[in-house]
């Protein structure tokens, strides 16, 4: 519809007004969307699929600097609706319901909004003006804002439930999963996500000269670009090839125009050292059969052992939730269980 509107001549401003209906955060999207749908656009077997990651990001970019702002609803509150946790889905849901008339409240565990937006995601690839231009633009609509209350340690599910007429859930997978070998818990392994946040707070953070990024995802991928513009030799390992490798593939293909070597099929199974000087022992792969993940399964290599020295090793293979005070809807496998609605076992929630 947006580029119907400017491919008819129409202004960047209806087209912001049109995106917006259903994302307002056509800036920050526009940035770090993989943007499936341009190398599934029909638009490729006539010439081309239609650039509408970049047409997005313009439009967006629009709206901030013309100062554009959402209408406010002149209707009365229909109930009050809390949200907990004020990242990307938190802060879209809490748009919609207040949109459509309802008192809404963020609750949010950081003294930020924004989530992986503001804590994790590089400067480089998501300014930090754009998160905040965007954010603050939703929070302009009327909603309350509750920073540093953790469901679990500040105010309980039950309590949200005696207070609200629903509670709509958006947390996020802060949590990092561990890599299970030996010698993990040294104080020179970080997790991807430890690492990130850490430049997004200015914190003094001293790698060396090299270092090593386990993990194929865009946390990995993400967390060794950092370390790069920040002077070290960096090396991913990742136990499957490219083909299988998660993250993004125009960021995977920057992180090697910058330098970074990418051993794949190699996995560590012992850390040893607390330092410069630090040693993984790794061990070759090779691709079995297909797994849940529905990619062919790793299998060790027998005595296909070898050593690769660091200083710093940055661990980035999986994410999890943090599931304290969650516990009546956690499910077996630490995950919320949900039905096909999104509806957690506790009705209204």
């Amino acid at each position: 519809g947006y580029l119907k509107i400017i491919s008819e001549g129409g202004s960047f401003g209806d087209a912001w007004n049109l995106i917006t209906q259903a994302n307002p955060l056509p800036a920050i999207t526009g940035r770090v969307c993989p943007h499936p749908c341009e190398t599934a656009c029909n638009r490729a077997y006539l010439d081309s699929g239609v650039n509408i990651h970049s047409i997005e990001r313009a439009i967006g970019d629009y709206g901030i600097e013309n100062n554009l702002a959402f209408e406010k609803p002149d209707k009365e509150a229909k109930a009050k609706v809390a949200v907990v946790g004020a990242g990307p889905s938190g802060m879209s849901c809490a748009y919609q319901l207040a949109k459509a008339g309802y008192e809404v409240t963020v609750f949010e565990a950081s003294n930020r909004p924004g989530g992986m937006l503001t804590y994790a995601i590089p400067k480089y690839r998501l300014p930090e003006a754009v998160v905040t231009a965007e954010l603050k633009r939703i929070i302009d609509l009327g909603i309350t804002m509750k920073y540093g209350a953790a469901v679990g340690r500040d105010i309980s599910l039950d309590d949200l439930k005696k207070q609200f007429k629903a509670v709509y859930l958006a947390i996020g997978a802060q949590g990092s999963t561990a890599l299970g070998v030996k010698g993990e818990d040294s104080p020179n392994v970080l997790t991807g996500l430890a690492f990130l946040k850490s430049l997004k707070e200015s914190a003094s953070v001293k790698l060396g000269k090299r270092v090593l990024v386990v993990g194929g995802g865009n946390t990995a991928v993400d967390a060794a670009r950092a370390a790069r513009r920040m002077g070290s030799e960096v090396s991913i390992l990742y136990r499957r090839t490219i083909a299988e490798m998660p993250a993004y593939a125009q960021e995977v293909e920057a992180a090697q125009q910058e330098g970074i070597a990418i051993e794949f099929l190699c996995v560590p199974v012992k850390i040893e050292g607390n330092g410069e000087g630090s040693v993984a022992t790794c061990q070759r792969m090779e691709l079995g059969k297909l797994d849940k993940s529905g990619r062919p399964a790793p299998v060790p290599i027998k005595g296909s052992e070898f050593s690769l020295p660091f200083d710093t090793l940055i661990a980035a293979v999986g994410q999890d939730i943090s599931a304290s005070g969650l516990e009546p809807i956690v499910g077996k496998t630490s995950w919320i269980s949900v039905d096909t609605s999104g509806q957690t076992g506790l009705k209204g929630i």
